[in-house]
């Protein structure tokens, strides 16, 4: 039987050993999903304007139609700090959404599909995958360049969201930085650009190379912030053993396996948000524009 020992400094045990017995006591499967909730900044392809969502206490605010509430943001620019990117899919009987992911051509993404049933919603893994992989699989998916975005005014760490023909801007855009430049050391004023192709009319970014930045130390903070945030869940999710079924016929979809509660949580990390004036944009088909993923 284990008797009791008082606890002293001397005695107190070091962070690895914390971790071992942590891991030991199995307390992973307890644990809240570590959320990073940033308000998201976003163009209105129609009509044009910027606009984020509204985050208080790491909340999302919604209004009474159940939408999320929009602050107008006029002239924004602000730091580029960490390029990221996930997909999206909204039709008509189901939505196709991915988790958060890397810029590589190896970066793996789970593909979740949402469906409205009788009972309500129901988030089911569909896929997971290179984003070459999953190009083939679902062909209508679009992608969605989320940047860690540091806006000046007002001064507020953010998700811009890029999509449409604004991807094509922002690709341009980093062709501007040569091999010794970091696009965190400038500024980047985000602009608009009407356009118009057989859809109709729509407004995408731009984007403007701006000043220098003569002080770091704040980019230095943001970028480990996010770094750290971002290590904590992808970690969070690993421990999990989150197991993704294979698809067992070439060029077909895998049968949706019902998500456990570990499950429905990662699905609620990137679960797109409610649509309200970005139809014309969204149905530009970004698979036309020519560069790769």
């Amino acid at each position: 039987m284990a008797t009791k020992k008082q606890t002293t400094k001397s005695n107190e045990l070091s962070q690895e050993e914390l971790a071992t017995l942590s891991e030991m006591s199995d307390e992973k499967n307890t644990k809240a999903t570590p959320r990073f909730s940033l308000a998201s900044l976003k163009i209105n392809g129609k009509e044009g304007g910027y606009f984020k969502t509204v985050i208080k206490d790491g909340e999302l605010q919604v209004g009474e139609d159940g939408k999320a509430l929009l602050e107008a943001v006029a002239n924004p620019s602000g730091i580029i700090l960490r390029p990221r990117k996930c997909y999206q899919y909204i039709g008509a009987d189901y939505q196709l959404y991915s988790n958060e992911g890397g810029n590589t051509p190896k970066s793996q993404f789970t593909i979740f599909e949402k469906r409205e049933t009788k009972k309500g919603f129901s988030n089911s893994i569909v896929f997971q995958g290179t984003p070459g992989e999953i190009k083939v699989k679902f062909p209508e998916i679009k992608m969605i360049q989320i940047l860690y975005f540091l806006l000046d005014e007002p001064h507020e760490l953010v998700r811009l969201k890029v999509k449409g023909m604004s991807l094509g801007k922002l690709f341009d855009y980093w062709k501007e930085f040569n091999a010794t430049e970091h696009l965190f050391q400038f500024k980047t004023i985000l602009g608009e650009e009407k356009g118009k192709n057989q859809f109709g009319k729509f407004i995408m970014s731009t984007f403007k190379k701006g000043e220098k930045v003569k002080d770091l130390s704040e980019v230095k903070e943001n970028i480990e912030l996010i770094a750290k945030k971002i290590e904590e869940i992808e970690t969070h999710f690993a421990e999990r053993g989150l197991e993704i079924e294979d698809p067992t016929a070439e060029g077909e979809r895998p049968a949706a396996r019902p998500l456990d509660e570990i499950r429905e949580s990662m699905a609620k990390l990137n679960e797109p948000e409610e649509e309200t004036d970005e139809k014309a944009e969204d149905e530009i088909d970004v698979s036309k524009i020519p560069f790769g993923n």
